[in-house]
């Protein structure tokens, strides 16, 4: 049985991923770079629990969940855009060859009090 999709989660980003965050660029990078680590041991976590090699996908598509702690959302392309440093973490884990051949969908966007989370499932496409 070949692997088609695979979930991973994330603590939420920080606002100053946006490119309208308010930070200095300096900060900005050392936030970004500690985020695609981070992203990559938990994708390469999920990968271990579930006895797979990383499959360095085509062509995938992307879907985002995110759960925050209050009602205060980010509008939904503010939010893909402080996923871009996880997805940059997928890539670096080996789940897709390239974030050129990853196309997302529609993000979801909810409260969750008590996990606050991204979740982000990437799905092979043939």
């Amino acid at each position: 049985q070949t692997m088609t999709s695979i979930t991973i989660i994330f603590p939420i980003p920080s606002s100053k991923l946006a490119q309208n965050g308010r930070s200095h660029w300096r900060q900005k990078a050392k936030l970004t770079k500690h985020t695609r680590l981070s992203a990559c041991y938990l994708a390469l976590s999920a990968l271990k629990m579930m006895n797979a090699e990383p499959p360095r996908w085509e062509k995938a598509s992307c879907k985002v969940a995110a759960y925050f702690p209050t009602m205060n959302f980010p509008d939904p392309l503010n939010l893909l855009e402080r996923c871009k440093t996880l997805i940059d973490g997928i890539q670096d884990a080996g789940i897709i060859r390239d974030d050129s051949g990853l196309w997302p969908e529609r993000p979801t966007i909810a409260k969750d009090k008590d996990n606050p989370r991204i979740e982000i499932t990437i799905t092979k496409e043939a």
